[in-house]
């Protein structure tokens, strides 16, 4: 079980690379440190202390944030971002930006100000500075603001009628509004002792806090949490493109490793930085051996499609010359192909090809990668085919490679070749798959098995009818919820809920403990990924 759970933490975690920095002051002793200059309040430091301890924080980079363990070669970039987040919450709320909300929603007022002519106008005004005025360090700040050189200070209008920031800046913050001290300002007015404390406990170097005085003494002050969202985010960059090439250099080396790439293509691969760095991961499509390349351009309809597919795949081999495609469930010749909608149409394309490699006992299955150069566009876009074998795809979605790969990481739980399907069945048995069924059952499911049928794992379980069944209302009141798609109950039987293609039904798979930890290790993410 804890296997099972530990697997799909892991899918789900973005971990990062670490920087290292010249701390002055102890990781330890910072809440603290940070309390004596002013940056945080006494509630701040305990906050950020709690943060410390709890070996959880965050880091900021160009596409957003994620979350990691603490160690002693990222903190700055955590304390960055915990710093910023502080910042952002106080400056939101000395802006008045909940209680703005809050008398909107009491007085059914649809936008902020109300209308000079509203009868309750001047009510909802009172009602905004009397709460105001409850708010940690809005009066500080107020005085502050009032006394302040106006052609230095951005992002700043006063409204006299409320003593509000106005206008309000619509950008959420989350956390604590107490966690800066109320004597500090969030508007800028501190900006300069904020980057000197960032120095000061050298989590900046020289040639950084120089580059951000000369840009304040050029450009004016600018709210702190501004500038530590900008520090954080340039921090957090560094960390994120050096864990993608750690990321994707390790893909490339197990893709390496079992002859999937060359030893010349990975040499070359492993010295490109601009590949390494990237996240965009169709960037691995040209290199893992494609069949073919189709170019589309849109708009191209359903039928002109599957025609150009077939059409490569003769050239691939006669033999698929021979191979119909019925697209029943669009209207070939309206349907038009959208890049962000085709997985369900490649999938009907390519099954009867695929269904002819499973007569041939073929050792290969074919699928599809889709790819848009040039920033997203649906005007022209690339699909690479793909000829897998079953130990290339149990590869493919392995943890070390399949962060890198779109489309494809769970594609082994869709091919098994026939010798996998033999030794699998009969290692599944060994740990008690048919230890429940009747023997009638254990019939169908041989049959079934026979057919050729057996695309993949979860179509492998389905063929014992006492395995697999479709998910009803019963189902709905559950002993013990792990996750969305996994239940227990009490002898430890996991029931694990998943969508068939594209039918609307659900289906619960019951298994032993032993059997689905098996096929988690072969076939990663395999019984969770909604197929």
């Amino acid at each position: 079980m804890k296997h099972i759970l530990a697997i799909i933490l892991i899918a789900f975690v973005n971990q990062s690379a670490m920087t290292q920095s010249n701390l002055h002051t102890p990781l330890d002793s910072l809440p603290r440190a940070f309390r004596e200059d002013g940056l945080l309040s006494p509630a701040g430091e305990a906050n950020l202390r709690e943060a410390i301890s709890s070996d959880e924080m965050s880091i900021l980079y160009q596409r957003g944030a994620t979350l990691r363990s603490l160690s002693e070669d990222d903190y700055a970039a955590q304390i960055f971002a915990y710093l910023a987040s502080a910042y952002s919450a106080a400056h939101y709320n000395r802006r008045g930006i909940p209680v703005i909300t809050e008398v909107m929603i009491q007085f059914d007022l649809s936008s902020w100000p109300p209308p000079e002519n509203h009868p309750r106008g001047q009510e909802m005004r009172d009602t905004v500075t009397a709460r105001m005025r409850q708010v940690p360090g809005f009066i500080e700040e107020r005085d502050r603001l009032r006394e302040a050189d106006r052609s230095q200070v951005k992002f700043q209008v006063l409204d006299a009628r409320t003593e509000v920031f106005y206008p309000p800046i619509s950008a959420p913050a989350t956390g604590p509004m107490n966690l800066v001290p109320s004597d500090r300002s969030v508007s800028g007015l501190d900006c300069r002792a904020t980057l000197n404390s960032l120095r000061k406990h050298g989590l900046i170097d020289e040639g950084t806090y120089e580059r951000y005085r000369a840009d304040i003494a050029r450009n004016g002050l600018l709210p702190d949490h501004l500038l530590l969202q900008r520090i954080a985010m340039e921090e957090g960059q560094q960390i994120y493109l050096r864990e993608q090439a750690r990321q994707r250099s390790q893909a490339v080396k197990s893709l390496t490793e079992n002859g999937i790439l060359s030893a010349q293509i990975a040499d070359q691969l492993l010295l490109d930085t601009a590949f390494l760095q990237s996240d965009e991961r169709a960037d691995f499509y040209p290199i893992l051996g494609p069949a073919f390349r189709l170019r589309v351009g849109e708009p191209r309809t359903a039928q002109q499609l599957a025609d150009a597919v077939r059409e490569d795949l003769c050239k691939l081999d006669p033999a698929f010359c021979e191979v119909e495609v019925v697209l029943d469930q669009y209207n070939p010749a309206t349907d038009t192909v959208k890049i962000y909608d085709t997985s369900p149409l490649l999938q009907t394309i390519l099954r009867p090809f695929n269904a002819y490699l499973d007569r041939l006992n073929a050792a290969y299955r074919l699928y599809f990668g889709v790819a848009s150069p040039g920033g997203q566009t649906e005007e022209s876009w690339d699909l690479y085919l793909f000829q897998f074998t079953s130990p290339e795809l149990r590869l493919l979605a392995s943890p070390a490679v399949s962060s890198q790969l779109p489309s494809i990481d769970s594609a082994g739980a869709r091919f098994l070749s026939p010798a996998d399907v033999a030794d699998i069945v009969s290692r599944l048995e060994e740990l008690g798959l048919t230890a429940q069924l009747s023997s009638n059952e254990i019939a169908r499911a041989e049959e079934c098995i026979r057919s050729g049928t057996v695309h993949g794992i979860v179509e492998l379980l389905r063929c014992y009818p006492g395995i697999s069944r479709p998910q009803t209302s019963e189902d709905l009141e559950t002993p013990k919820s792990l996750n969305r798609n996994i239940l227990a109950d009490a002898t430890g039987t996991l029931y694990i809920n998943y969508r068939a293609g594209r039918k609307p039904e659900s289906y619960y798979l019951r298994l032993p403990v032993a059997v689905a930890e098996y096929i988690e290790r072969l076939y990663p993410y395999a019984l969770f990924s909604l197929d």
